[in-house]
């Protein structure tokens, strides 16, 4: 005969499973995030003036032999997935020059 400590027993034990089988349900259900990954490309500045810093045909992927010596243009710009001109000129574009040299570029040049 079920008594009444059995009958809690089982009710503990069903209600157990049931929040169980919830959280399995709920962890199968979950979606994984892509893995984003962020690659930094280095761009520098080739032009003489800062109003050339705004145009990407201006930059290549070749150092500048003064970076570092001098603070009136950008020299090395380090930019987030750009591999190309066109991404650059996506990153440059809304961008003054005193705001590419002041803000973004790790290096200047004079």
């Amino acid at each position: 005969m079920i008594t009444l400590k059995n009958t809690r027993l089982l009710v503990a034990t069903l209600f157990a499973l049931f929040v169980g089988a919830f959280f399995v349900v709920k962890a199968m259900n979950k979606t994984s995030k892509p893995i984003v990954t962020k690659t930094t490309n280095i761009w520098y500045f080739q032009g003489s003036t800062l109003a050339e810093a705004e145009d990407a045909s201006n930059y290549s992927q070749t150092p500048h032999p003064s970076c570092n010596m001098g603070s009136a243009l950008p020299c090395e710009v380090p930019v987030d997935n750009a591999p190309d001109q066109s991404s650059l000129q996506t990153f440059l574009d809304g961008k003054t020059g005193a705001d590419i040299r002041d803000n973004y570029a790790t290096s200047k040049r004079n």
